[in-house]
């Protein structure tokens, strides 16, 4: 009896190990649930895995690695070739304007933030890409002016804008977005110069990020905000200002209004 008893614990002693060993093996070979990832359920006291999850490798980490040593060139090819298949990255188009412009393409570079700040709509990137136009050359920076633009006026239906005693009234157009801070300040600006100088002018206010506003962002070559054309009343841009300064608005008025 006692020898059967013993024969008896060393066998269950002996199952015992070879679960370990197969456990332990099937453990290495999974390889994806660490010790720390194993918990016991409160409620049936049975083992189950966490489950892990790991953050998405951003497309650009070795481009923005290459902007760092000033391989901007090498930098641009790989962020170009990104934004062939997915040109609605905001975040792209902010690098490729960074890149061209450490190139010394500014051309290039107010091309890819312009369309950072278009497709953004409002996010981290479209923010800075914004900033940074605003350092560039201001001949790249600038809308279009003379009278080409009285086409335009008429195309959009500006130049039929009419004051007291049916004339024409010279007309602001500001083109702005709800999260440009500056914009605020513009806006602030155009509701003094309302309250001054009242039917006598006409403002209109623009949303960049509304798609209805798409074409007249276009083709008044609009690119960081905010930015003020001032029309006279034959519809011709004759001057605009970009960015905010306090005298911007004063001073473009005095020019439609002479």
């Amino acid at each position: 009896m006692k020898s059967s008893k013993r024969r008896d614990k060393l066998q269950a002693a002996a199952i015992s190990s070879l679960v370990l060993v197969v456990a332990a093996g099937a453990y290495a070979g999974a390889g994806a649930v660490s010790p720390n990832a194993v918990t016991k359920s409160a409620k049936t006291g049975t083992a189950s895995a966490k489950p892990t999850t790991s953050a998405k490798p951003s497309p650009f980490t070795a481009a923005r690695a290459d902007l760092a040593k000033g391989n901007a060139k090498k930098a641009l090819t790989a962020i170009e070739a990104y934004l062939k298949t997915n040109p609605q990255s905001a975040e792209g188009q902010y690098l490729a304007g960074e890149a061209s412009l450490k190139a010394g393409d500014a051309k290039t570079a107010a091309r890819y933030l312009r369309t950072a700040v278009r497709v953004g709509k409002g996010n981290a990137f479209s923010q800075k890409a914004n900033a940074l136009m605003m350092k560039l050359p201001k001949d790249l920076m600038k809308p279009r002016t003379g009278s080409d633009t009285r086409m335009l006026a008429s195309m959009f239906g500006i130049s039929r804008m009419r004051g007291d005693g049916d004339e024409p009234r010279p007309t602001v157009i500001d083109f702005y977005a709800a999260w440009c801070q500056p914009c605020r300040s513009m806006d602030k600006a155009l509701d003094k110069a309302k309250q001054e100088y009242g039917d006598k002018i006409s403002i209109m206010k623009v949303d960049i990020d509304d798609p209805k506003n798409e074409k007249l962002v276009d083709q008044y070559e609009v690119s960081p905000i905010p930015t003020v054309v001032f029309l006279n009343t034959d519809g011709e841009v004759v001057t605009y200002t970009i960015g905010y300064a306090e005298n911007n608005v004063t001073d473009g008025l005095k020019k439609i209004l002479q």
